[in-house]
């Protein structure tokens, strides 16, 4: 416990004395902190080097105590600092510098703000957007290193994406079982996800929302009857009405299913979709009796697809067997009651104009 309470305390001392450092003044205080945390403690007694001219630098220095001099009399204090380029790479000390006193101070090696770059590729746009405002012209080492700084951005950006959409894929993957389970639980639904997200993902782009919204209308079409998989196979598959405990059951579903995904950070935008699908503009749905505008526009669609996909699925017969007139018809006398003015005119409008239903 005590030696992490120390740490914690060089850290923060460390970030400290790195905020004063030019190159470093623009960045957030997280960043500051993972550059602390690589921070490395030194010290050296009176008379000693802590730099060497024509020598590799160590890093970026600090001093924490004492005083240093370097040639030409200059003097250094506690919150100066030397060699600062030699954070972002390679490079020869221009100035010895040596301790007049006993002299602690920190070195934060280019290795390991690389390291912390890879780690967090947001630091390194940071430091490249700094460099390049106050780096001087005709400095042909410095402009190496940053062309090699650019491209460890890149890479590192390029391996973050990678592991961030494995991680996708391995969430959605287990998500996309849920829903094959929901769905085997209710007969008459199977192929409804798949075919709610061809729908809500058309419907989206006809009423001219921006791509990432239009893929989360697809993700919402797909994942909004999650939540049936907690409710009981006998309750979905019984022909008669449902009584009042098994009503609470089946209405619990938007709510379960919200549960589900809010705490997956790329699916926090599908929420919506999912937790207000069953809501109606007249007041009178479910989980909350949000009406009007208050529903929140993912809500609104994905009751527009729902109604829409139990139309076809109801007494009135398969898809095939009824007119489109009818179906728009039908999604233009709900307006008002179940459904938004707007997005029912525009699946209306689809429908009847021949869009095809997903299998």
């Amino acid at each position: 416990m005590l030696h992490r309470q120390l740490d914690e305390l060089w850290e923060a001392e460390a970030a400290e004395l790195l905020a004063r450092v030019p190159l470093l003044q623009a960045l957030r205080s997280a960043h500051l902190g993972a550059l602390a945390a690589a921070a490395m403690p030194k010290q050296v007694a009176a008379g000693e080097p802590i730099v060497h001219a024509g020598r590799p630098a160590p890093g970026l220095v600090v001093l924490r105590r004492g005083r240093a001099s370097g040639a030409g009399g200059l003097e250094f204090g506690p919150g100066d600092c030397l060699e600062e380029m030699a954070a972002l790479g390679p490079r020869m000390a221009q100035d010895t510098v040596v301790a007049v006193e006993p002299t602690e101070y920190l070195v934060l090696p280019a290795r390991e703000v690389h390291d912390a770059i890879r780690r967090d590729p947001e630091l390194g746009i940071a430091l490249l957007k700094d460099v390049a405002t106050r780096a001087p012209t005709g400095d042909d080492d410095l402009s190496e290193q940053l062309l090699r700084y650019a491209a460890d951005v890149r890479d590192s950006f390029r391996e973050s994406e990678r592991r961030q959409e494995a991680l996708r894929r391995s969430v959605l993957g287990a998500v996309r079982g849920l829903v094959h389970l929901a769905e085997t639980k209710h007969p008459w639904s199977r192929g409804h996800a798949s075919r709610a997200a061809h729908l809500a993902r058309a419907l989206a782009t006809k009423l001219g929302w921006p791509e990432d919204d239009v893929n989360n209308a697809a993700l919402g079409g797909l994942l909004h009857d999650v939540g049936y998989v907690v409710v009981e196979s006998a309750v979905l598959r019984k022909e008669g009405p449902l009584d009042e405990t098994e009503q609470r059951q089946v209405r619990s579903h938007p709510t379960i299913g919200a549960r589900i995904i809010e705490h997956i950070d790329f699916l926090k935008p599908v929420v919506p979709f999912v937790l207000c699908h069953h809501e109606r503009y007249d007041g009178h749905g479910y989980p909350q009796g949000l009406a009007g505008k208050a529903i929140p526009r993912e809500g609104r669609l994905m009751a527009a697809v729902e109604l829409y996909e139990t139309l076809c699925m109801s007494q009135l017969g398969p898809a095939a067997e009824l007119d489109p007139r009818q179906i728009g018809r039908l999604l233009r006398a709900e307006i008002g009651t179940r459904l938004d003015r707007d997005i029912a005119g525009a699946l209306a409008a689809m429908v009847e104009s021949g869009w095809a239903r997903g299998g």
